[in-house]
């Protein structure tokens, strides 16, 4: 009897430490499947800081690209960039564009005469005193620098000239004179007289004289309807006077 109440014991000690066991075997299982799920989440992040490395050094690279491109494009350039400004300095002697500057430089002379003309009205001779002295020197000093500024613009006026006298020279165009141009009195006297031995002249100048002859005959005609009336209207008066009286 002894014996068999030993081994029951026993059993029910097995039983009792066996659903500690189970439990710990889930909470490992629990504890693994979250050091997994943090593991998964840091290589997660491991990965997007790899892709933000790797977008950077791709920025990186092209920005040092565009540098290297930016610092060596001057220096390719260099040759085709020469031909451009001799086109664009042909442009500039063009005939049309002399005349269109020699315009401006004309109209900045008379500007400037204008501007030398109201300083000199505005001009003052000096009063004795050190600061009308020094006014005085310096309205003479920028009369002075108006007048050289004129001066230089006659010259490049002048320049202007000779060049367009050239180039109409190279292009077969030469200068007329604006008295050719108008026609002259013989000339016309010549045209006139070769109208008046043409046949079409000739017919003109008959039926002229026709309609000419046909106007003063219906004047007449008018002339003698508008006495006639006049009578009619003399002769209505004096038989109402006569009536009257």
């Amino acid at each position: 009897m002894g014996v068999g109440v030993g081994v029951g014991v026993g059993n029910v000690g097995s039983n009792a430490m066996g659903m500690p066991n189970t439990q710990q075997v889930l909470a490992q299982q629990q504890q693994q499947q979250q050091s997994m799920a943090i593991q998964q989440q840091m290589q997660q992040m491991q990965q997007q800081q790899l892709q933000l490395q790797q977008q950077q050094q791709a920025a990186m690279v092209q920005q040092n690209n565009q540098a290297n491109n930016q610092a060596t494009t001057p220096q390719t350039p260099v040759p085709p960039t020469q031909p451009p400004p001799r086109q664009q300095q042909n442009k500039e002697f063009n005939t049309a564009s002399l005349c269109r500057y020699g315009q401006e430089t004309v109209q900045e002379i008379v500007s400037r005469t204008l501007e030398l003309f109201q300083t000199l009205k505005v001009l003052q001779p000096p009063n004795g005193t050190g600061q009308g002295a020094n006014m005085a020197n310096e309205k003479k000093k920028k009369v002075y620098e108006q007048l050289e500024m004129i001066k230089m613009m006659f010259k490049r006026l002048r320049l202007i000239y000779e060049k367009c006298n050239e180039n109409c020279q190279l292009q077969g165009m030469e200068y007329t004179h604006i008295e050719s141009l108008i026609p002259l009195k013989e000339e016309w006297d010549m045209k006139s007289d070769e109208k008046k031995t043409s046949e079409a002249y000739r017919l003109t100048c008959e039926e002229r004289k026709e309609i000419m002859e046909q106007v003063v005959l219906k004047n007449r005609h008018i002339k003698e309807i508008i006495d006639h009336l006049r009578r009619i209207i003399s002769e209505i008066n004096t038989m109402l006077n006569m009536r009257r009286s």
